[in-house]
C-alpha cells in the first residue's frame, strides 16, 4: 500500500470549524460555533483511494426561544437571534440585569401622576388605565379623551342648529334659524316662523305678505292703481299718475283715473271728435255739416273748432233761420208788405225767384201809373226810399188824385197827358224799329237800347248821371213812363234793367225788375 496516498482539503461548515489531516487513514472532526447545532456526520475518514468517507456536515442555528412556550429562558418574550437569542419585556415592565428576567414599571408615575394619558392614569400590574373628566369619553387608543358630542343624537329641531357645550356635563344649545322664534329644542317649543306681519308694516292701501323662513320681514304690495313700497317707513302708496306720460294729443287734456283705477282719460276741446288718444283716433274737427242740421233750401257752413256746431244761410228768395229743427227757410213773401197799388194785383215771385208782380185789374186806366202804391201821377219806386237788395222793381205812373180838388185838376191833367202820349207813340215806334240791336242811345252816352223777351223796347241806365232818367218806350199798345231808378253796374251784372216777364204780356204794369241778372 502506498502510504503517500492523500485525500482533498476539507472546508469546514458554516458557523462551524474543521480539524485533522488528509493523509491515508487520516479522520477529522467538525464542529459548530456556540448556538450551533452539527447536522450530519461529525468526522470523515481518507481512504486509500483519496476520497473521503462520509458527506460534509452542517451547522445549523439553535433556537434558544423554543421551549418554554417560546420564551425560551426569557421571562416574558424571546426573540431568536443567529447562534443567540434576545429577552424583552411587555409594556409596563423592565428587564432585570440578567437578561433575562421582568419586573413591573409604575406607568402613572410620570406627567404629575398622569402618566400617558390626558385626563387620569391608572397603574396596573404590567400596564395601566386611563380614564376621562366627566362629559369627556376615552378615545380608542385609551390614553386620550374627547368632549362627549352632546349634539349626537342631535335634541335640537331641523330648523335649530346644535352646539355642544365644551364645559363638563352642560350637554348641547338649540339656535333656531334666521326667520324662526323659539328654544329650538325637539321636546321645547322647537322653531316657528316668525310672523312678519304682526305688527303690520305696510300702509292700509297695500297688502302684507309674510316672508317664510329662512327669510326676515314681509313684504307690502301696493294695490292697483298705486306705486310705492307700500311701508309705513318707506314711501307708501300714491296714485300713479297716468297723464305723467300723458298718452293724449296735444289739443286734448289729460285726467288721471284714480286709484284703484289706471291709466287716464283724454278729452277732446269743444269742436273736436275723437278719443283725444296719440294711440287712437285723436281730436279732429267736429263737422257741424254731418249731418246737416239745415233745411234743404239753406247752405250749411261748419263752425270751425274751437266752434262748434254750424251755421245755416236760407238761399236766395227765402228767409229764415235755415234749420231743420228752427223756422226753417220759406218763401220770401214779395207781397208782404204790398207794393202794388190798391187796384193792382200782387203775385209773389216763387223762390229762388225775389220780389212780387203786379198787375193792373181790368178797366183801371195804368198809363197814369204803374200798379205801385207809390203812384203818385209820377212814376215812384220805393228803392229811392231804402235798400234794394231783394226788392221788386216796378214801372211807375201817375195815379189819380184823390178828392174831390183833384177831381177838377184830374180832367186838365188827362188832356195834357193824351197830347203828349200821342207824342210819344210816335217817338216810340220809331225806336222800337231799331230795338233789334243794343244801340248807344244819342239822347246820353250813358244808355244802351235792348229788345226785351217780349220783344218789348227798354232803356238801361248806366251808373252816374244817367240814373233816375225817365225814358218813353213804345210797346206797341200803349206807353207809359218808366223809371228806372239807382242803376249800378256789378261786373257784367247790370242792377237795375227791367224787362217782362210773360212773353204775352200786353201791358206796361206786367214789368219789373229783374235784380242781380246779366243782360
Amino acid at each position: 500500500m502506498d502510504m503517500r496516498v492523500t485525500c482533498p482539503t476539507l472546508a469546514a461548515p458554516e458557523n462551524g470549524a474543521v480539524t485533522g489531516g488528509n493523509s491515508y487513514q487520516d479522520v477529522v472532526q467538525f464542529t459548530c460555533n456556540h448556538g450551533y447545532q452539527l447536522i450530519g456526520d461529525s468526522s470523515r475518514t481518507c481512504q486509500a483511494d483519496g476520497t473521503w468517507t462520509g458527506a460534509d456536515p452542517a451547522c445549523r442555528d439553535i433556537n434558544e426561544c423554543t421551549p418554554n412556550g417560546g420564551r425560551g429562558p426569557c421571562g416574558h418574550t424571546c426573540r431568536n437571534t443567529v447562534g443567540s437569542f434576545i429577552c424583552s419585556c411587555n409594556d409596563g415592565y423592565t428587564l432585570n440585569s440578567d437578561g433575562w428576567t421582568c419586573d413591573d414599571i409604575n406607568d402613572c408615575t410620570n406627567n404629575g401622576g398622569r402618566g400617558p394619558c390626558e385626563h387620569y392614569c391608572h397603574n396596573t400590574v404590567g400596564s395601566f388605565l386611563c380614564s376621562c373628566n366627566t362629559g369627556y369619553a376615552l378615545n380608542s387608543d385609551g390614553r386620550t379623551c374627547d368632549d362627549i358630542d352632546d349634539c349626537s343624537p342631535n335634541p335640537c329641531v331641523t330648523q335649530a342648529s346644535c352646539t355642544d357645550v365644551l364645559s363638563p356635563g352642560t350637554g348641547a344649545t338649540c339656535t333656531c334659524g334666521t326667520g324662526y322664534v323659539g328654544d329650538g329644542r325637539k321636546g321645547g317649543t322647537g322653531c316657528t316662523d316668525i310672523e312678519g306681519c304682526s305688527p303690520n308694516p305696510c300702509v292700509p292701501l297695500a297688502s302684507c305678505t309674510d316672508t317664510p323662513a329662512p327669510g326676515m320681514g314681509a313684504t307690502c304690495t301696493c294695490g292697483t292703481g298705486y306705486v310705492g313700497d307700500g311701508l309705513k317707513r318707506g314711501t307708501g302708496c300714491t296714485d300713479i299718475d297716468g297723464c305723467s306720460v300723458s298718452p293724449c294729443v296735444a289739443l286734448a287734456s289729460c285726467a288721471d283715473v284714480p286709484a284703484p283705477g289706471t291709466g287716464a282719460t283724454c278729452s277732446c276741446p269743444a269742436g273736436y271728435d275723437g278719443n283725444g288718444r296719440t294711440d287712437g283716433t285723436g281730436c279732429t274737427d267736429n263737422d257741424g255739416c254731418s249731418p246737416s242740421p239745415c233745411v234743404t233750401q239753406a247752405h250749411c257752413t261748419d263752425v270751425p273748432a274751437p266752434g262748434v256746431g254750424a251755421t245755416c244761410n236760407c238761399t236766395d228768395g227765402y228767409v229764415g233761420d235755415g234749420r231743420k229743427h228752427g223756422s226753417g227757410c220759406t218763401d220770401i213773401d214779395g207781397c208782404s208788405p204790398n207794393p202794388c197799388h190798391p187796384q193792382a194785383r200782387c203775385t209773389d215771385i216763387p223762390a229762388p225767384g225775389i220780389g212780387a208782380r203786379c198787375v193792373f185789374t181790368e178797366g183801371f186806366n195804368h198809363n197814369k201809373g204803374n200798379g205801385s202804391q207809390g203812384g203818385t201821377g209820377s212814376i215812384s219806386d220805393k228803392h229811392n226810399q231804402g235798400d234794394s237788395a231783394n226788392r221788386t222793381r216796378i214801372p211807375t205812373a201817375a195815379t189819380i188824385g184823390i178828392g174831390v180838388v183833384a177831381a177838377l185838376l184830374f180832367i186838365g191833367l188827362v188832356a195834357a197827358v193824351a197830347v203828349i202820349v200821342v207824342l210819344k207813340r210816335k217817338d216810340g215806334n220809331a225806336r222800337a224799329s231799331n230795338a233789334v240791336e243794343d244801340t248807344t242811345d244819342d239822347r246820353d252816352p250813358g244808355t244802351r237800347k235792348g229788345p226785351t223777351f217780349d220783344n218789348r223796347v227798354y232803356d238801361e241806365v248806366s251808373e252816374g248821371n244817367n240814373a233816375n232818367r225817365l225814358h218813353a218806350i213804345s210797346t206797341g199798345n200803349c206807353d207809359s213812363v218808366y223809371e228806372y231808378p239807382d242803376v249800378r253796374r256789378n261786373g257784367d251784372v247790370e242792377e237795375g234793367a227791367y224787362q217782362s216777364l210773360d212773353p204775352n204780356a200786353r201791358i206796361e204794369s206786367e214789368y219789373q225788375k229783374l235784380g242781380n241778372r246779366a243782360v
